[in-house]
């Protein structure tokens, strides 16, 4: 496409959807970045994804799920990063139940081993036909916004066998992360 077109969205001002993208203006259009637009007009970006807003007397496009920024704001203190949705597995406890986790710091490798208790709850969630899998996020140590690597456990695996290792990168120091469905721990092996 030709930079100096003008790019622009048609929307709904009621809800701020869009409706479609081009380079003529009609009633209820917002005038895009181009490449923005290019974007959308060859299926690279879907435009479903983006609505428009109206802020501060003016419409902007926003993409959903972004917040915007806010400028003037400080703090003389640091504000803890929390996601609700990532669960830090804790260290193993004596009466663990579930996923355990061991964690051979100089072989590079990571051991899931499921105890009889959690054995017998697999066996109602996954079969061979439905072998589900498990994702796990290593990530720097103390703080889950920074991902070193994602490995997968196959749930199936994990009940037909006594443990599932995994050869995993460990240049860092990390911890592990993820979703809370099961109960889990961790032991770190230095041997």
């Amino acid at each position: 496409m030709n930079q100096s077109t003008n790019m622009y969205v048609k929307f709904d001002p009621n809800t701020g959807k869009i409706l479609s993208c081009g380079s003529t203006k009609d009633d209820s259009c917002l005038q895009i970045d181009t490449a923005l637009g290019e974007k959308f007009i060859m299926g690279l970006e879907s435009f479903h994804k983006y609505k428009v807003i109206y802020h501060n007397g003016e419409y902007r496009i926003q993409k959903e799920g972004v917040l915007n920024t806010v400028n003037n704001v400080t703090k003389k203190e640091k504000t803890k990063i929390i996601n609700s949705n990532v669960y830090k597995i804790p260290k193993k406890t004596n009466n663990h139940n579930g996923i355990q986790i061991k964690l051979y710091q100089n072989q590079g490798m990571i051991e899931f081993i499921a105890d009889n208790v959690f054995k017998k709850t697999l066996e109602t969630i996954v079969s061979k036909e439905n072998n589900r899998t498990h994702k796990f996020y290593c990530c720097k140590s103390n703080d889950a916004t920074q991902l070193i690597q994602t490995l997968d456990l196959n749930l199936y695996e994990l009940l037909t066998q006594d443990n599932v290792k995994i050869n995993i990168d460990l240049k860092n120091n990390m911890d592990i992360y993820c979703r809370k469905i099961f109960d889990y721990s961790i032991e770190r092996i230095y041997e």
